[in-house]
């Protein structure tokens, strides 16, 4: 999109405020044009004392004519003379274009601008033509950026039951607008956490967007924001002293380290969208100061509110906004339209203010800052993942087991690596007790890594007739062709080409041959007919064949990451014999991935407790990355969080109305009382109980 800013500078010995236009381009800025803004801040004709909009804006009038003509006093400063002439030009085209406010003078930044407008065109409201504020803007983006998971963390300070905040139904939008994108972005709630474990939680989890729902305050002379746990005597406040010192967090390695920093924060609380320096308490003012941390630390883009926001507004916005994010807006856009939603509810429109309140400011170009969009665009690659039943109905409905689903994805995309002195591991080992949902959290995240364009692999291990060491090889070359044929894209045959020489050699050992110098020949791929013990197999059978396949995978990858998953090692009464796994399998292939032998291969296996065991995985501690599932223990408020979203999306599924009746929020309250451990197919039984009894 096209970019232009217009600059409001320091004033000159007259006192009077230079004004510039410029247009943004790869070389840098290129002046258009040049005016300047008297001192009065009132041209020829105005009578308005804009020193008193932001009074005004913020008093007790949530909806008056008045904005209006804040908003055309303001449009006129900016858009005189050759400045407005060529703004106008930019403007009058068909195609987009965006215009950004960079404001100096601290007494005209306070000014709300948001209102600018001519006639009944409110400009930040115009997602062709967007229009926003930035603070030095093009400075170079860190290369060491983390882009996928893409982390939110929503820091809550409110109580539940603070109604001017609304938090859990904001809390409720936010996750409800990003499904469609769950496996591209990784949602984290801290709900009113203690300090300590703010910091401790924002360490872990280093996010990318910052989303802070409850009360801005003054506190001291100083901006916070206020933090309301249980019991009431534990109230806390983060000033903005303290915000920045908590979260000057390093990452890195030898060769580099970093200041992490967001990349989004959005603060949506009351009074958070002020001019810092302030002595003294103003309406609307003291709060700007704590987004300016945000920007002194470094983040390219902060979303502040300039005054109190209806909770059910705010929570409306945000939800809109994400919602705009996932589809691929850029964060200027998204939020220009979130206003509009916002503008059309009843009782707003163009003379309330509330569309007005939140104040976008950028330091970097909004389609830099922010990508929510998977990298899997094309049309028929999508329908494979959205259709493909490993990734299914169930998966739909899944909502805990958030921190293992984490661990997988930080497994092969560790976000601190080499900080904490860490390296990368390509064998990961998923294990729990039978039921506990491994291939759950495994199928989530295979579906997160497809989204990326991964090049991925699923194979059963035992089948029907069981299996040893080379069913599992063939397997992995030839996938499953009855669920391939359906368009399962973890299912399918790996790259032919690279298993021409295995094949020739496979055919030529099956047959109680030696191989000879292979020719080039490209048989069909030989099938195991029998067991192994009824073949004529030759000397080096197994080391050959299993140095012939390592060979044959690692030029499938072509390059690239390719990840397989073993999963279902016993079927029934069969299984893969520790002998099988021991002997061969574990030495010849998955030792091999574990040291690193096959650079681009990347093995996961899902084992049932009793199958780590007897396979004797601990004798390879250290050298696999450990993803244990255990019985899942939570608060009874969390329970209830997870349990009314679980009954959220199997409504939804159902094609019912989602909106929990008291009855399921009576059963949900009741079976979450008291801290217990409890299984996944709990929240199914519950559901299921809630049905049975409401049809009595």
């Amino acid at each position: 999109m096209k970019t232009i800013t217009i600059k409001i500078d320091n004033p000159d010995q007259q006192g009077d405020f230079p004004l510039r236009l410029h247009l943004e381009t790869e070389q840098g800025r290129e002046l258009q044009a040049e005016e300047t803004i008297p001192q009065s801040l009132r041209l020829d004709g105005q009578t308005l004392d804009p020193k008193q909009f932001r009074e005004d804006l913020l008093g007790d009038n949530e909806n008056s004519e008045d904005f209006e003509a804040f908003g055309e006093h303001l449009f006129q400063l900016i858009n005189q003379g050759k400045v407005g002439q060529r703004w106008r030009e930019f403007m009058d085209k068909p195609e987009a274009v965006r215009t950004l406010l960079e404001v100096k003078p601290p007494d005209l930044v306070e000014l709300p601008w948001e209102l600018v407008c001519f006639e009944t065109n409110r400009y930040v409201v115009d997602p062709i033509k967007p229009f926003l504020r930035a603070v030095n803007y093009r400075q170079q983006a860190s290369s060491a950026r983390h882009s996928w998971m893409l982390r939110l963390m929503i820091i809550v300070g409110a109580k539940p039951d603070d109604s001017k905040v609304a938090a859990e139904e904001e809390c409720r939008q936010i996750e409800e607008a990003l499904r469609s994108i769950s496996r591209t972005i990784d949602v984290e709630i801290l709900r009113r956490p203690t300090r300590s474990k703010l910091i401790k939680e924002y360490e872990n989890f280093l996010p990318d967007i910052l989303h802070f729902i409850g009360h801005g305050v003054e506190r001291s002379g100083k901006a916070a924001l206020r933090f309301d746990p249980v019991p009431p005597e534990a109230r806390w406040y983060w000033a903005e002293g303290d915000i920045f010192n908590d979260l000057r967090v390093v990452v890195g390695d030898e060769q580099k380290t970093i200041r992490w920093k967001p990349s989004f924060v959005f603060l949506n609380a009351c009074r958070t969208g002020a001019q810092p320096g302030e002595t003294t308490y103003q309406p609307g003012k003291r709060g700007w100061s704590v987004g300016e941390v945000f920007r002194k630390l470094g983040v390219p883009a902060t979303l502040t509110m300039q005054g109190d926001v209806q909770g059910k507004h705010a929570g409306l916005l945000a939800g809109e906004l994400y919602k705009e994010l996932a589809a691929g807006s850029t964060l200027d856009v998204a939020l220009a339209r979130a206003r509009g939603v916002v503008m059309q509810q009843e009782g707003i429109g163009i003379d309330h203010r509330e569309w007005a309140l939140p104040c976008l400011t950028v330091s970097l170009p909004p389609e830099e800052i922010l990508s929510l969009r998977p990298k899997i665009t094309a049309q028929e690659e999508k329908l494979k993942i959205e259709n493909c039943e490993q990734f299914g109905e169930v998966l739909a409905e899944f909502v805990d087991r958030k921190p293992d689903r984490r661990n997988f994805v930080h497994g092969f995309y560790p976000i601190k690596k080499l900080a904490e002195g860490n390296v990368l591991r390509h064998l990961m080992v998923v294990h729990g007790e039978s039921k506990i949902g491994k291939s759950w959290v495994v199928s989530w995240c295979m579906e997160a890594f497809a989204w990326q364009g991964h090049n991925m692999r699923y194979v059963e291990v035992a089948g029907e007739n069981g299996a040893e060491w080379l069913d599992v090889l063939l397997q992995i070359r030839s996938g499953d062709e009855k669920k391939a044929e359906k368009g399962s894209p973890i299912h399918e045959p790996l790259q032919s080409e690279a298993f021409h020489q295995f094949n020739w050699a496979l055919l030529h050992r099956l047959q109680g041959n030696t191989p000879p110098t292979w020719n080039g020949e490209r048989p069909e791929p030989p099938k195991k007919d029998r067991p192994l013990g009824k073949y004529n197999r030759t000397e080096k059978f197994e080391e050959d064949t299993f140095a012939s396949f390592r060979d044959a995978l690692e030029a499938a990858a072509s390059g690239q990451p390719l990840i397989l998953v073993l999963d279902h090692f016993t079927h029934g009464t069969k299984e893969l014999s520790p002998e099988h796994m021991l002997k061969y399998l574990r030495p010849e292939l998955i030792e091999h991935v574990a040291k690193g032998l096959l650079p681009h291969i990347r093995l996961v296996l899902v084992l049932r407790e009793d199958e780590f065991d007897k396979y004797k995985m601990k004798e390879l501690k250290g050298r696999f990355h450990d993803v244990e599932l255990k019985l899942l223990e939570t608060k009874p408020e969390e329970f209830v969080n997870l349990a009314q979203e679980f009954f959220r999306r199997r409504k939804e599924r159902l094609r019912e109305n989602a909106e929990l009746d008291n009855v399921s929020k009576m059963f949900i309250e009741a079976a979450a009382q008291g801290n217990k451990a409890w299984m996944p197919t709990e929240l199914d039984d519950l559901y299921k109980t809630v049905e049975k009894w409401k049809k009595k």
